[in-house]
């Protein structure tokens, strides 16, 4: 971790054949609060899909793991950062390479962007 970095992060993979499903974990250092992403990547590999994790996960098996990372993380005082307000704008603010009108709040306490998105 760096001393710009605003978040630990942590992937899991699961191999679900013939696709990938990988848990991204963001645990902010400045609040105590995560998000959950999930990317996958099907037999299409010129591009993934990529979600904010909430309760309407289709898939049972990736449901489970999100209840029981959410669970683990909350008994722990970490809360879910509302996955409304990831996405949206803080006006005024620029940073590094996020232009002014486009900084947003997954930005301030996570990361600059989400790897493999931008």
């Amino acid at each position: 971790m760096s001393w710009c970095d605003r978040c630990y992060t942590i992937d899991i993979v699961l191999n679900l054949e013939p696709r990938l499903e990988v848990f991204t974990i963001y645990i902010s250092v400045l609040l105590p609060c995560f998000t959950l992403i999930l990317t996958e990547n099907g037999s299409n590999m010129y591009g993934m899909k990529i979600q904010y994790i909430n309760d309407r996960i289709s898939n049972e098996q990736a449901l489970g793991l999100f209840h029981t990372i959410r669970k683990y993380l909350e008994a722990r005082d970490y809360s879910m950062f509302p996955v409304k307000l990831l996405n949206e704008k803080i006006p005024d603010i620029s940073y590094k390479n996020i232009k002014m009108g486009t900084f947003t709040y997954f930005n301030a306490f996570f990361l600059d962007c989400i790897p493999n998105k931008w």
